[in-house]
Parts: C-alpha cells; sequence; structure tokens
C-alpha cells in the first residue's frame, strides 16, 4: 500500500480495486483516521480523530493534493 508521511500524518492510498470509486486517501493520526476526497478536499469518513486533528490533516492533504491525487491515479488510473 503507497504511504507518505507528511506533516506528522501517515497518508495511504488501497491498492484493492476502487474503481468507481472517487480518488481519496487515508490519513492516519495520533487520535484515529479520516477518509479524505481529493477532488474537492472534504472529508468523507472520520473514525475517531480528534476535531483540531482532523482540521490539521486536511490541511496537509490539500497542501499536497496534486502530489496524492497523482499517487491516486499511478495505481487507479
Amino acid at each position: 500500500m503507497p504511504k507518505r508521511v507528511i506533516g506528522g500524518f501517515e497518508i495511504y492510498v488501497h491498492l484493492r480495486d476502487e474503481r468507481g470509486h472517487r480518488p481519496h486517501v487515508h490519513v492516519f493520526g495520533n487520535s484515529g483516521e479520516l477518509v479524505v476526497w481529493l477532488d474537492p478536499v472534504s472529508i468523507r469518513e472520520k473514525r475517531g480523530m480528534k476535531n483540531s486533528e482532523s482540521r490539521r490533516a486536511l490541511r496537509v492533504v490539500d497542501d499536497h493534493r496534486d502530489e496524492l491525487l497523482e499517487l491516486w491515479r499511478h495505481y487507479h488510473g
């Protein structure tokens, strides 16, 4: 599973068959997980992550959106 560590968050692109899914990443922080759509950057699902950490995670994903979208497309077309 491709991973990037950015701003203290581990950000993953799952390699399972994602045809038909919008581009997204799974962001892991100290308090939980956030699943984030990449286009536009927004929360798809929140799993235990605190609000303050969620806001920071969204900023990190937004700041690196192009890189993460390129990573998604490399594996999912």
